[in-house]
């Protein structure tokens, strides 16, 4: 990156930061966001800041060529994302909070085209890496009867410290992966998990081992 082209990336961003902060938050530059990135619904007070490290990179390339989609940031009327650390969000990510609440921890990554849908409540803890393609939706999006009896429409994502989600994943509603873990490439995840350091993996995924661990 060209010593202009940052200062370019900074100014454009700084402008979208009096959108979100007060005159003394955007200072700091809590969000770097790239041009080409689609905005909707940014106002005061969507975007929280937790602690001084609370920063969003959002839209830049990461893995070259994976990225396709086109890179939105969008939040409903009563939508929240809390920053607790360092986010770093790729080209073609598509950040969806319709209402709720999603709370990422610090030192987050997430590759190209991945997609987030909040509903409900999603909550990221520290040292989180995703590949491209991971998706997490809280909704079914429609409603889903059993025998006539209507089910739950939406529930909460839960996803601890320190876990590696593999390309083309989708994280569902009503998910929890407990911390040290990694979750295997294609592999659809529509359920609880309570043991730590576990390989997940399958449709729908199960644990195929434990006593298992990743390093960055």
């Amino acid at each position: 990156m060209t010593k202009l082209l940052f200062l370019f990336y900074n100014l454009y961003s700084f402008l979208i930061c009096l959108r979100c902060f007060s005159l003394r938050q955007a200072r700091k530059r809590p969000l770097l966001i790239h041009p080409c990135v689609k905005l909707r619904g940014l106002r005061k007070g969507c975007i929280v800041l937790d602690g001084e490290r609370a920063k969003l990179v959002f839209g830049f390339e990461a893995t070259q060529g994976q990225s396709n989609n086109q890179s939105l940031l969008y939040f409903g009327n009563n939508a929240t994302l809390i920053l607790r650390g360092y986010v770093a969000m790729t080209k073609g990510t598509r950040l969806v909070i319709d209402k709720g609440q999603m709370d990422i921890g610090h030192h987050f990554f997430c590759n190209g085209d991945c997609y987030f849908r909040c509903t409900t409540h999603i909550k990221i803890g520290n040292d989180n890496m995703y590949g491209w393609n991971v998706y997490f939706n809280t909704s079914d999006g429609h409603q889903i009867y059993v025998e006539g009896k209507a089910k739950d429409m939406e529930g909460d994502i839960y996803i601890g410290n320190h876990v590696w989600i593999a390309s083309n994943s989708m994280i569902a509603k009503k998910t929890r992966i407990p911390s040290e873990c990694v979750v295997a490439q294609n592999s659809l995840v529509l359920d609880t998990f309570n043991e730590e350091h576990c390989l997940i993996a399958g449709v729908p995924a199960k644990k195929v081992r434990d006593k298992f661990s990743w390093k960055a």
